[in-house]
C-alpha cells in the first residue's frame, strides 16, 4: 500500500507566507490612501457637532457668550489661529471671546492627527462665538460667518467645510481642495 501524504512541507509554507507578505505590502499604500478622505469627514462632521453643542449651550445658558477657539491646551484660547492644534469650548461670561478665570470649561480638543489640516477664512480663523439667540457674533458685534476647511496633505482630492451662516446654524459641504 502507498504511504499518501497530507498536509504542506515547510518549503511550501514559507512560499505561501512569502507570496501573501509581499502582495500585503503592496496593499498597505492603497488602504492607507483610502484612509485619508474617511480621516478628514470624520474630523468634519465631528466639528459640526462641536459647533452645533457650542450653540445649544448659548441658547440654554442665556448669558453671555459660548466659544469655539483655537487652543493647544486646555488653559487658554491661541492668539494665532491654527486648529489643528486643538480646540476648547468655554462659556464665556463677560462676552470679550478669551478664557478668563471666571469662565467654564466644557470640552477641550488636543492636537490632530499629522497631515490634517483645517483652516479658517478671516471672520473665523482664531474663534467662533455664539450668542444666548444662537447666532453667531465678533467681539466687536459684527455678524460671524464664514467656512472651514477640511483637508489631508496625503489626499490632495477629497475635502470637507463646515459652512457657518448668519443664523448660527452649519453645514457640511464637499468641497476639491486646489491644494492642501
Amino acid at each position: 500500500m502507498p504511504n499518501i501524504q497530507r498536509g504542506w512541507s515547510l518549503v511550501e509554507l514559507l512560499t505561501v507566507l512569502m507570496i501573501a507578505s509581499v502582495l500585503s505590502l503592496a496593499a498597505v499604500p492603497s488602504l492607507r490612501a483610502m484612509f485619508f478622505p474617511l480621516q478628514v469627514r470624520n474630523t468634519a462632521e465631528e466639528f459640526s457637532s462641536w459647533m452645533s453643542m457650542a450653540r445649544s449651550e448659548a441658547i440654554k445658558r442665556r448669558q453671555g457668550r459660548v466659544v469655539v477657539c483655537v487652543a493647544s491646551s486646555i488653559d487658554a484660547c491661541d492668539a494665532q489661529g491654527d486648529w489643528q492644534k486643538g480646540w476648547l469650548l468655554f462659556h464665556d461670561v463677560n462676552g470679550n471671546s478669551e478664557l478668563d478665570p471666571e469662565d467654564t470649561v466644557i470640552r477641550y480638543q488636543s492636537k490632530l492627527p499629522e497631515g490634517l489640516i483645517i483652516r479658517g477664512n478671516t471672520h473665523v480663523a482664531r474663534y467662533i462665538s455664539y450668542v444666548s439667540s444662537g447666532r453667531t457674533l465678533l467681539v466687536s458685534g459684527g455678524l460671524q460667518v464664514g467656512t472651514l476647511s477640511f483637508c489631508h496633505q496625503e489626499s490632495q482630492t477629497a475635502g470637507w467645510q463646515v459652512v457657518l451662516s448668519a443664523t448660527g446654524r452649519v453645514r457640511l459641504a464637499r468641497w476639491t481642495p486646489d491644494r492642501c
